[in-house]
């Protein structure tokens, strides 16, 4: 009698074991197959809207002085596409014109996105007009009507999924700025990815 039930504990155990391990391997692939499809990180979508681009008739066509400076006023939306809410640290983007002659920088101060949201932020980007105006590319350019640069932004922070765990993430994106001379319209593309 006695075999016979120690015979059944340890079918018992067995029978426990087993499901406990097909229960184990069923939500480790239930866990990877989420991850890698529903939570997997999206490319956020950051865009710039110009607002307005200040002093530049004044300063630059009708007075070539050596401290010009333009301030492009611009918003600033971040799209995220992710379950989870991103964080982001105090960042500078630089505006290059023609390679790698850096005319100003765009500051973005610290914030959250939240998840499936977005985030405006009124911003600005101090323009030295001096560094456009000396370049051997400026005179082609105005002839050309477009003045052609290129900025290179990088968002360092952190998402949290699922209100539990925190990934850290950057965020980078490079925009082609076009300013139109006789118009004075500013044309804007954009692409941005992210690193975990």
């Amino acid at each position: 009698m006695k075999e016979a039930g120690h015979k059944n504990s340890r079918r018992n155990l067995k029978i426990c074991c087993g499901v406990t391990l097909l229960l184990s391997i069923i939500l480790i692939i239930v866990s990877i197959t989420l991850f890698h499809t529903v939570l997997k990180p999206k490319k956020p979508q950051i865009t710039l809207h110009p607002i307005s681009l200040d002093e530049i008739e004044s300063q630059i066509f009708s007075r070539l002085s050596s401290n010009v400076t333009l301030r492009l006023r611009l918003i600033i939306t971040i799209k995220n596409p992710n379950y989870g809410s991103f964080k982001y640290k105090d960042s500078i983007a630089s505006l290059i014109y023609h390679g790698n002659n850096s005319v100003g920088e765009i500051v973005i101060e610290h914030g959250t996105v939240p998840s499936k949201g977005e985030l405006n932020i009124n911003s600005y980007a101090n323009i030295i007009g001096e560094k456009i105006i000396t370049s051997t590319y400026f005179v082609k350019d105005i002839e050309a009507g477009s003045l052609n640069m290129t900025s290179n932004l990088t968002l360092h922070g952190k998402v949290k999924v699922l209100k539990v765990f925190k990934i850290h993430a950057t965020v980078t994106s490079h925009c082609d700025i076009s300013v139109l001379v006789h118009s004075l319209a500013i044309k804007l593309r954009c692409h941005s990815k992210v690193r975990l």
